[in-house]
């Protein structure tokens, strides 16, 4: 007599079961990982975008500054060229005598 392997359709469905769950798991588990690390790098790209703003607008500031005192500097010079200028300490005192305290 040969031995003919049983099929127990109850036994299949059960372990097909299974399987498909611990599938299904495993995708919602890799898609959580995925939306994690997606949200990690938009905070990261968020952060680093706010530091460089910060960084241009004090190097924005700065140029703005220096550019006002060149074209001070400018001023008092044509002033000085064509006699209208005044001594810096004659100003200075000029200011100081004005201010109350």
């Amino acid at each position: 007599m040969s031995t003919v392997p049983k099929f127990n359709a109850g036994e299949a469905c059960g372990e097909g079961k299974e399987k498909a769950g611990q599938w299904a798991q495993s995708v919602r588990d890799t898609a959580q990982n995925a939306a994690q690390s997606a949200h990690d790098t938009a905070q990261n790209a968020a952060q680093c975008t706010k530091q460089s703003a910060e960084h241009t607008g004090g190097l924005m500031q700065q140029a703005g500054e220096q550019m006002m005192g060149m074209a001070y500097g400018a001023v008092e010079a044509v002033k000085n060229a064509v006699g209208m200028g005044s001594d810096n300490n004659t100003t200075a005192n000029k200011t100081n005598s004005n201010t109350k305290y």
